[in-house]
């Protein structure tokens, strides 16, 4: 298992949640489908979800590299359920975009996180704190994805 290497200036650990869902609509210029993104910030990282690879995925992106490699361990607890932990995510070739809920685990995420009012995020030490209530809510379609 490869362990990720995190800037210490990306990550601070959070005491409070970070505010919640932007979302955004936009032409995909290629195919001309309308895509939706919805997005909540928390410290230096963003959580982004949308079309991605036919299906709506979640992710965690940030402005610089933070981390390389595959096999990398990551915890979440969504509102107050268990906290559940994988070793599973991976990064992008840049280091900017962790894929951090793989396969089955995708689904149960944006299940969770369509009703969810708060998802916490623990890489190494750093956690990352989403308010998911505040902002706009969830949007009801996402475009065509697929």
């Amino acid at each position: 298992m490869r362990i990720a290497m995190f800037a210490a200036a990306s990550f601070a650990l959070l005491a409070t949640p970070a505010s919640a869902w932007t979302v955004t609509h936009e032409r995909d210029r290629l195919t001309d489908r309308e895509l939706t993104w919805a997005s909540a910030q928390s410290g230096g990282a963003t959580l982004l979800v949308g079309c991605l690879n036919g299906h709506v995925q979640p992710r965690l992106v940030w402005t610089e590299r933070v981390g390389f490699g595959n096999g990398i361990g990551v915890s979440w607890r969504l509102d107050n359920g268990p906290v559940v932990m994988t070793t599973g995510a991976l990064f992008s070739q840049d280091g900017q975009t962790l894929y951090a809920w793989p396969g089955t685990l995708e689904s149960q995420v944006i299940s969770g996180l369509r009703k969810g009012k708060r998802l916490r995020v623990q890489l190494g030490d750093a956690v990352l704190d989403f308010d998911l209530t505040r902002g706009v809510g969830w949007p009801q379609q996402w475009g065509k994805c697929g």
